[in-house]
């Protein structure tokens, strides 16, 4: 009996060492979250940011979704990069709320082991800002305001030398600019607007200056401009060829040339199905090539256009619309018949699917400068500028003007025939425009960045000396 009794404690310490050492493992081998990105110190984040777990081992991604909510409910894509989630909002996260993400226990691992505990977190949504250089006397640098909140703008860079051009990614979170330094040499360099980190993603030779950068939609390639010069008369640098280059963002930075080095390519852009667009002025017309599998240097189609201005996607990808000039066979009223150099330009809209193009403005009878067209994002309206060139229209100026997104109902927003309009971007919700406004006829005046709110009408000037702006969402 005493036998018995001694042995029981053996077995005891046995079986809890054996449940001791399986708990420990399983903590050991369970897994957890290393890292989330959009948490509370992340303060006013774009409202299309993403967001980002990072684990220590492999997940199984069906348990791990399932596990996966936020308040607000926003549905949304999962993408996985190895043991690392994207969440993708299909709509915007609400300005100027709180957004709170759960993880669920439970989740299982590739090995299947549980998440052991809840993971709970909440960041904060910033209003809409407009981005800008300023100023546009002297070495600019990038700041962003609030329209209509009264705070004073806030300097994203601090370079002792010039930014001289930039542009926001699809998803409003990160910006590449081109800095120009003292020896001559421009640097690309990307800021990344939720985390502060600023990184220089290449460095352009002296006689090879870089300019208008473009982020595809998914943020893994960078196009831009590089400009090869020469000595012209007077012994000063004078661009002789421009092509386009590419960085590989997901390749250390690898930059190659896109464009045929014979050809003078300008104004790189991206559609939001990816295509890299560009215009080839030995071909009169806008290039397309698609990126879905690399590099193809081959592009897909053409877009004939002789003006070579820059054109706008309607937000699905199917449309793309631009300025292009219109000789007319006949003269129109109140147009002097001996202006040999007749000329208008009208806005052209092309379906990728048909190739069909369309003219969109108000006729070939309308003696018009139509320019610079804006899709809204949700692709119910263009904005534009448009001067009348007629005689008793005639104004120094462009002023805004929006139309329906097939051409139709065409009103006028401005009525300040002093001034043109230009830079035009609309807010992420397209219920506001920001814009810059310049007088043709008194340049020392320096050009102003204006805000308009289409649903009530109101509008102000947000900033004088600025330029080029655009809006974080």
């Amino acid at each position: 009996m005493l036998t018995s009794i001694r042995r029981i404690p053996s077995v005891l310490v046995i079986g809890l060492g054996f449940l001791l050492g399986l708990m420990l493992v399983v903590a050991l081998t369970a897994p957890r979250v290393v890292q989330v990105i959009l948490e509370y110190e992340d303060a006013a984040v774009p409202s299309t940011s993403t967001i980002q777990v990072e684990f220590n081992r492999p997940m199984n991604a069906a348990s791990v979704e399932s596990h996966f909510a936020t308040d607000p409910p926003l549905d949304g894509r999962f993408e996985w990069s190895g043991d690392t989630l994207q969440f993708f909002p299909e709509t915007p996260w609400p300005n100027g709320g709180e957004v709170y993400v759960t993880l669920r226990a439970g989740a299982l691992g590739r090995v299947p082991l549980p998440l052991l505990r809840t993971r709970n977190w909440f960041f904060t949504v910033g209003l809409p800002r407009i981005i800008y250089l300023w100023p546009a006397d002297g070495p600019a640098d990038l700041y962003a305001a609030t329209p209509g909140s009264g705070e004073e703008p806030v300097a994203l860079t601090a370079h002792d030398q010039a930014v001289i051009d930039y542009t926001l990614s699809a998803n409003g979170t990160q910006i590449v600019y081109v800095l120009q330094q003292a020896g001559g040499e421009d640097e690309l360099h990307s800021l990344d607007l939720i985390s502060g980190v600023d990184l220089r993603i290449h460095t352009c030779d002296p006689q090879a200056p870089c300019m208008t950068p473009a982020v595809s939609p998914d943020g893994a390639w960078v196009a831009f401009v590089m400009q090869t010069l020469t000595i012209g008369t007077g012994g000063r640098l004078v661009a002789e060829s421009s092509q386009i280059w590419v960085i590989d963002m997901e390749n250390e930075g690898q930059a190659f040339p896109v464009t045929p080095q014979e050809h003078n390519c300008s104004i790189p852009g991206w559609s939001p199905q990816g295509w890299l667009t560009y215009y080839d002025q030995q071909l009169g017309a806008a290039a397309l090539l698609t990126f879905d599998a690399g590099p193809a240097p081959a592009p897909f189609t053409y877009l004939p256009n002789s003006l070579g201005a820059g054109g706008s996607w309607s937000p699905d990808g199917e449309r793309y619309i631009y300025p292009e000039i219109i000789f007319p066979e006949s003269v129109p009223a109140g147009v002097d018949p001996k202006d040999s150099s007749l000329y208008y330009s009208h806005l052209f809209q092309t379906d990728l699917s048909t190739g069909r193009t369309t003219d969109i403005s108000s006729g070939e009878e309308t003696m018009v400068e139509d320019a610079s067209p804006a899709f809204s994002p949700d692709g119910k309206w263009i904005v534009f500028a448009r001067k009348y060139l007629d005689v008793v229209r005639w104004s120094p100026g462009r002023q805004l003007w929006r139309m329906s997104e097939d051409g139709s109902g065409a009103e006028s927003l401005t009525n300040q025939p002093n001034y043109t309009f230009s830079s035009i971007n609309w807010s992420p919700d397209s219920t506001m425009l920001a814009f810059m406004r310049r007088s043709p006829s008194e340049l020392e005046q320096g050009p102003e960045i204006w805000w308009l709110d289409l649903e009530t009408g109101s509008q102000d000037r947000l900033v004088m000396g600025g330029y080029l702006p655009a809006w974080i969402p």
